[in-house]
This record gives C-alpha cells, structure tokens and sequence, in this order.
C-alpha cells in the first residue's frame, strides 16, 4: 500500500510550481497520495489540500525551497511526527537532502526505503503570553533605532553572565549553521545534545559563547532596553518583552524527523556548504 505525501512549496524558489507540478506528477504515476498545502493547491491537479491546522493526513512531507522553507513548516511536522525530505533550490541547503537533479529517484527512495532517519531537536520559549517554537534558534533583539540593551543570563538557575549588547541567541545544533554561526558561534554536530548560547555584538571582550546541556532551563532576562525588544523564533517575530521581564528557553518535548539518504554525511555536506556559502557573489 502506497503512502500518503505532502508537499510544501516556496513559491519565491518555485515561481512557476514547474518543479511542484513534476513532483507531483511523478509521485502519482507511481501510485502515491499526494496532498498539496493550500498555498499551492490550485495549480490545475486533483490534489486534495492541507493546512497547519490538519491533523496527521501523510506520513512523509517534501520541502520544495531551501532551508528556510523547511523551518516555517518544521514545528507542524515535529508536533504530528511526520518525516521531512527537502528538495534544495536554495543557496546553501544544510537541511535540504536532495539536489534537483535528483529529483526522479524520490519516489524509488521513499517506495524502497532506501533511506534512514534523524532526529532533530527544537527549542521552546515561553514569556506572559509568548510561545513559540525554534528548529535553529530563539532570539532576543533590540529595536535597531535606539540603544542596546542589558541582559542577564542563568542557566538552570546559576547565572552565566551579564551582557550591554545587540541581542542573544539561543541555538539548537542545527541552528549552529545558521545565525549562530555568523554571530561567532561554533558549529555543534547534529547528535551534540546541547544548545549554544551567545550574545550579538557584546561590549565585553570576555564574552565567548557557551555550550549547555539541552536538559537545561536557559533564562533571559532583560534589565534595561528604550523599547520593548522583539523576541524572534527562527527568523519569525512572535511578540516583545520589555525591562524587567523574564524568556525561559529549555528543549521542547517534540523532535522532528529528517529523512537522510544512506550515504548523507554531515561532515561532508558542512565542507562543501560552507565554502559555497564563504564565496563572495560576483
């Protein structure tokens, strides 16, 4: 019995859902079923829709994008457990699995389970009403058009520092690629089962990041700022906190799963990702 499939697209990536529509096409002629998220969904196919708010219709769900495609879909498929593979049409990919010529044997791979899995790990913040979800990172930001902000650290109750900067990151070790990495952060292996944290652009030389366990409860607290400071899950504002309030960020409970080809190495993949991404575009 064939299984069900979902498909998220980047529109910005796929302006013309020519890559969608050949997915599609191909996944039906081997006789899979394929649902199409509503954004994508009226592109002339006999496709039923689905939403964040569905329960569990499939089993595996395809990216068609980049890495950022994958993370605003990440916390519907961690809370329902369905697997990811991403088809890459971005510019590094580090979460994206296959390349667009590849794209005819996805179907072989998924019927033939020529694949393995791995487990990611998200984190949680909570703040008065705030919540949110993070595959990367939480961030806490200062308003760019007025003064930095203080901020005190503690981790598990213990306090790790104090900081006059630009912001703070919390990451997962997949976010060890991403904004972690360019703020001066060190790259953690996926199985790493810790979380990085780090101030942006601290006045302190002492600052360094740190790494912490991921069973840690990592408390931010903000003593100072001129204006509420923007409180971002991977990328996405989900509201403000202001002097004298208090983020809580530990690991969430859910994880979410990647499918991996066997021979997928992320060593490898960190080589060749980083020096694309390292070249200065012409």
């Amino acid at each position: 019995m064939k299984k069900n499939i979902g498909i998220y697209t980047n529109r910005i990536k796929d302006t013309d859902l020519a890559v969608t529509k050949r997915l599609v096409s191909l996944l039906m002629h081997e006789g899979y079923n394929v649902y199409l998220h509503k954004d994508i969904s009226p592109i002339s196919l006999e496709c039923p829709s689905f939403d964040e708010n569905d329960e569990k219709l499939f089993d595996v769900l395809l990216t068609v994008g980049g890495d950022g495609t994958i993370l605003r879909i990440a916390t519907y498929c961690a809370r329902l457990d369905i697997a990811i593979l991403g088809i890459n049409l971005g510019t590094v990919g580090f979460l994206t699995e296959i390349e667009l010529d590849s794209l005819n044997i996805i179907p072989r791979i998924l019927s033939e389970k020529e694949y393995s899995t791995e487990k990611r790990s998200l984190l949680c913040v909570n703040c008065k009403e705030i919540s949110g979800y993070a595959l990367n990172e939480i961030v806490l930001s200062r308003d760019f058009s007025d003064r930095m902000i203080a901020l005190s650290v503690s981790v598990d109750g213990k306090l790790a520092d104090k900081y006059y900067c630009d912001g703070f990151i919390v990451s997962t070790p997949t976010g060890s690629t991403a904004y972690s990495l360019s703020a001066g952060g060190c790259v953690l292996s996926p199985d790493v089962k810790a979380m990085a944290i780090l101030p942006i652009n601290s006045h302190s030389l002492h600052s360094r990041p740190i790494i912490v366990s991921d069973e840690a409860t990592v408390k931010i607290t903000v003593l100072s700022s001129g204006k509420n400071c923007a409180v971002i899950a991977d990328g996405q504002s989900i509201g403000t906190v202001d002097s004298g309030e208090e983020l809580t960020v530990t690991t969430a409970k859910k994880q979410l799963t990647f499918i991996r080809l066997n021979h997928s190495n992320f060593y490898e993949k960190l080589l060749s990702k980083l020096n694309i991404w390292s070249v200065t575009p012409k």
